[in-house]
């Protein structure tokens, strides 16, 4: 599954400025953050978290910058998971 990474690239590009200046930020290089924005490697969970608090949002708010699925057809799967997430909060 692909995700699409356009927000954070905002994020950095508004926050940070470049690419590398973020990547350094969250304990990074340059290359590894590249190989994460072009989905061929995932990012971490302590790579996420550094993430949200340079952009300061919490780890719940970082859906849309992290986990927003890239293709269409997988928007089904999507929703599904929205709705099980919205059952969660829920009980």
């Amino acid at each position: 599954m692909e995700y699409d990474y356009s927000k954070l690239r905002g994020l950095i590009r508004e926050k940070c400025g470049t690419q590398e200046k973020f990547a350094r930020a969250i304990g990074i290089s340059g290359t590894s953050l590249s190989q994460r924005l072009g989905n061929r490697i995932p990012f971490s969970q302590n790579e996420i978290a550094k993430a949200c608090e340079i952009f300061g949002f919490t780890i719940k708010e970082s859906d849309d910058v992290f986990f927003k699925i890239k293709n269409t057809e997988n928007r089904k799967l999507k929703k599904c998971f929205q709705e099980d997430k919205n059952m969660k909060e829920q009980d």
